[in-house]
C-alpha cells in the first residue's frame, strides 16, 4: 500500500511539474487573419459568471438530467480554488471498480464518479480568441514535445533543488513527466460552442469548449474507459450550454 501511495504522490507531482512545460506545446502559430465573429456571446458571458461561483452555474438538476447514472444517488458537492478561479465538483458512488499502482504494486477500489467543471478564463484580452484556442488545442509535434521534456527536465531539477522532491525520485519523475509529454494529443469536437476539444493525457483529457470570448473545461469521470468519459463530459457541456442560452 505503500508503494502505492507514494508512486500515486509522484505522478501527481510529476503532472503539476508539467503545467508550464505543455504549455510551450500548444502555443504558437499565426492568428487567423479574419475577425473572430461568435454566435455565442450572450451565452460565453453568461458562462463567465462561472470563474467566481460554478457550481451556481453547473446545478445539481443538470448534472442528474446530462447524467443517467447520477440520476437517482446521493451527490455530493464541492467548490475548490483552482487556477482560473474556482472548480465546481460533483461526486457519487455507483458501484464501479478501478485499479490504482502499476505492476505487482496494484489494487482493486471503489471508484468514485465525478464531474468538474473547471479552468473557466476569458480569452478576450487575444488577438483572436477562436485561433488561439485552436493552437492550444492542437497535438504537439515532435520539436514541441521536445521542448516541453526539456522545461519539464529543468522543472524538476529545480523541485530536487529546492527540496520539495527527493533526489531518489529525480530520474523516476522525469521518465514519467516524458512519457506523459509523448502521449499528449487533441481532437476536435464539433457542434459545440464555438470551439472544442477533447484531449491532454490519457487519464487527464478533458473537455475543453470556448464560447464567445470565454472558455472552460468539463470532465465527467463516470467510466473506465475514455470514449464513456468523452460523451458524458459532452452531454455536462451541452446542458451547460443550454442553460446559458
Amino acid at each position: 500500500m505503500h508503494h502505492i501511495l507514494q508512486s500515486c504522490a509522484l505522478r501527481a507531482s510529476a503532472c503539476l511539474t508539467l503545467t508550464s512545460a505543455l504549455l510551450a506545446c500548444g502555443n504558437g502559430g499565426a492568428p487567423d487573419a479574419d475577425a473572430y465573429d461568435s454566435a455565442f456571446e450572450d451565452v460565453g458571458a453568461c458562462l463567465a459568471k462561472a470563474a467566481a461561483s460554478p457550481c451556481d452555474t453547473l446545478t445539481e438538476p443538470m448534472v442528474r438530467a446530462a447524467l443517467p447514472g447520477a440520476a437517482t444517488t446521493q451527490l455530493d458537492r464541492s467548490q475548490t480554488k483552482g487556477s482560473s478561479g474556482f472548480d465546481c465538483h460533483y461526486s457519487w458512488t455507483s458501484g464501479r471498480k478501478t485499479t490504482i499502482g502499476q505492476g505487482q504494486f496494484q489494487m482493486e477500489v471503489d471508484a468514485t464518479d465525478t464531474v468538474t467543471l473547471s479552468n473557466v478564463r476569458s480569452l478576450a484580452d487575444t488577438r483572436n480568441p477562436l485561433a488561439s484556442f485552436r493552437g492550444m488545442h492542437r497535438t504537439p509535434d515532435a520539436a514541441q514535445k521536445a521542448n516541453a521534456i526539456k522545461r519539464s527536465d529543468a522543472a524538476i531539477d529545480e523541485k530536487v533543488d529546492d527540496g520539495s522532491l527527493e533526489q531518489r525520485h529525480e530520474q523516476m519523475g522525469k521518465d514519467f513527466a516524458r512519457s506523459l509529454i509523448n502521449r499528449i494529443e487533441w481532437e476536435p469536437v464539433d457542434g459545440l460552442g464555438d470551439g472544442a476539444a477533447w484531449g491532454g493525457i490519457g487519464r487527464f483529457k478533458t473537455l475543453d469548449v470556448l464560447v464567445g470570448t470565454t472558455q472552460f473545461s468539463v470532465l465527467a469521470d463516470v467510466a473506465s474507459d475514455e470514449a464513456p468519459r468523452r460523451d458524458a463530459s459532452i452531454a455536462v457541456a451541452r446542458a451547460l450550454l443550454a442553460a446559458c442560452d
